[in-house]
């Protein structure tokens, strides 16, 4: 989104992204064997994320706005 002064002057430009669902964690076994939204995830880290960070890093926005779900997993347990 770019907002435009009176003068027609680009003055604040920014993105709007959510649901990336970066997976970073590898697989852990068969492939077969990791629940499928997980595969979903691995197939978007690979094939879609690279595509558009590069977009957004040709729009050169002044900002991005993450809305969530920017990274896929949880901690089940603690950190020791």
């Amino acid at each position: 989104m770019k907002i435009y002064s009176k003068d027609d002057d680009c003055i604040l430009s920014f993105v709007v992204t959510g649901d990336m669902h970066y997976y970073g964690q590898p697989a852990k076994g068969n492939i077969s064997s990791t629940p499928p939204y997980s595969r979903i995830y691995m197939w978007t880290t690979k094939n879609l994320i690279p595509e558009i960070s590069r977009v957004i890093k040709g729009l050169c926005p002044d900002f991005i706005v993450c809305t969530g779900d920017a990274v896929e997993g949880q901690i089940d347990q603690p950190v020791k």
